[in-house]
């Protein structure tokens, strides 16, 4: 039979054990979430108007799915400042495709400015929906 004492003791250690995994975990929770994106906002105007043209104009939709092929970045990605003044099937560059989709054609220039690296991900959808492969 075990002793009062060692029992208490083994129960002390346990408790002390799972308390510090408790606060570490805490602790990285903490730091993760003051993580802040200054550009999001942009970024969500951006992504909001392009959808909208997305599902508007099939020359934007097969465009990015043409230009994505090329995987410049080795992905289906798509880098707006390389392609926003090529001319699609509608006649129109992608820039001037995109600009109804905008409150105003300075919105989607500060984006531009603000955003030089903007990228395009092209997604593999599920169930054959889309995808930059086929």
């Amino acid at each position: 039979m075990k002793s009062v004492p060692g029992i208490i003791v083994c129960a002390l250690v346990m408790v002390i054990a799972l308390g510090s995994c408790d606060r570490n975990e805490a602790v990285v929770a903490t730091s993760v979430s003051t993580v802040e994106d200054p550009d999001k906002e942009q970024k969500v105007v951006f992504a909001k108007a392009l959808a909208r043209a997305v599902a508007a104009e099939p020359a934007v939709r097969s465009f990015l799915k043409q230009e994505s092929q090329k995987m410049i970045d080795e992905d289906f990605d798509v880098v707006y400042a390389l392609v926003r003044d090529v001319e699609l099937s509608n006649g129109r560059t992608l820039r001037e495709t995109l600009l109804p989709y905008f409150s105003t054609p300075a919105e989607l220039t500060a984006i531009e400015e603000r955003l030089p690296l903007l990228t395009i991900f092209v997604p593999t959808l599920p169930d054959r929906t889309f995808s930059a492969r086929d």
